[in-house]
């Protein structure tokens, strides 16, 4: 249903009974269109994967979101949720399998392109990263971190001036992060230098 749940329920009169139902505090209405994303486990267990995550604990996290995807493994935010858990535990290849199907649920779901980016740079597929990265690098939330991340590659490889490039990019479009501003001080800073 994505974002027009309300309006959809609303037409087809049934808005107003479930809205009744959770005043009166009494179990929603089944769905006629059902499905794995309202089973209640499902539901609960996928809340406390987010908690997890916003929590930092990323075992917690990964192992909720897994669980999370056993009752509905086409959930894009599970599958995302567990990526991120497994890239931050340094399981990579578990992290990229998760991710890459994530992101192939639906492509909307930039974080889980940030991280998927992220998973394959770790693995030193260096290439594929900054492809990756490239992809994304233009998009108003997630570009800063994207193009910080292809400086960092870049630097690395020793093209400095593609690394400027990037790190004065990130700056411009994330300007309240400290350490993209003082990696591009650096880099400039070293530019003058030599």
């Amino acid at each position: 249903m994505q974002h027009g749940v309300v309006s959809y329920l609303h037409r087809k009169g049934r808005l107003a009974p479930m809205i009744d139902a959770f005043l009166d505090n009494q179990h929603l209405p089944r769905m006629p269109e059902g499905g794995w994303g309202l089973d209640e486990q499902f539901a609960e267990t996928l809340y406390d994967a987010h908690r997890a995550d916003i929590e930092r604990r990323w075992g917690d996290s990964a192992r909720l979101a897994k669980r999370a995807m056993n009752y509905y493994p086409r959930s894009d935010y599970a599958n995302y949720l567990h990526g991120k858990g497994m890239l931050h535990l340094g399981k990579f290849s578990h992290a990229e399998t998760a991710l890459a199907a994530a992101v192939a649920l639906n492509s909307g779901l930039t974080p889980a392109r940030l991280q998927l980016a992220r998973a394959i740079e770790r693995m030193g597929r260096l290439d594929e990263a900054v492809a990756a990265y490239t992809q994304i690098a233009d998009h108003p939330i997630i570009g800063g971190r994207a193009n910080f991340a292809l400086g960092q590659i870049h630097s690395r490889r020793g093209d400095l001036t593609s690394a400027l490039a990037c790190f004065r990019r990130a700056v411009e479009m994330d300007p309240q992060r400290a350490n993209f501003r003082a990696k591009l001080q650096e880099l400039e800073g070293g530019e003058a230098a030599a």
